[in-house]
């Protein structure tokens, strides 16, 4: 995992009729910009915020989630001053 982290490895076997919860989170200066589901299939990133589960129903099937993160930009010379609260 790059500029976050991650609760499983990127593999997932799964035993049939169990659930896995991923979680993740962003580090500082970051924010979560895609996942993507067993190489195929993306997700909202707004509804999957911070967690995505898997379900198994057939068995033998190996789950991978990949989680991108990108960095916040940030405004060249913004300046935050405190003493007078200008933002």
């Amino acid at each position: 995992m790059v500029n976050g982290t991650i609760s499983l490895d990127n593999e997932l076997d799964i035993p049939v009729n169990e659930k896995r919860v991923i979680s993740y989170s962003p580090d500082y200066g970051y924010r979560l910009k895609s996942i993507i589901i067993d190489n195929e299939r993306e997700v909202d990133p707004v509804i999957y915020a911070n967690a995505y589960q898997f379900y198994e129903t057939i068995g033998g099937t190996e789950h991978y989630i990949l989680v991108i993160y990108e960095l916040i930009p940030t405004i060249e010379g913004e300046s935050v001053e405190w003493g007078d609260y200008r933002y």
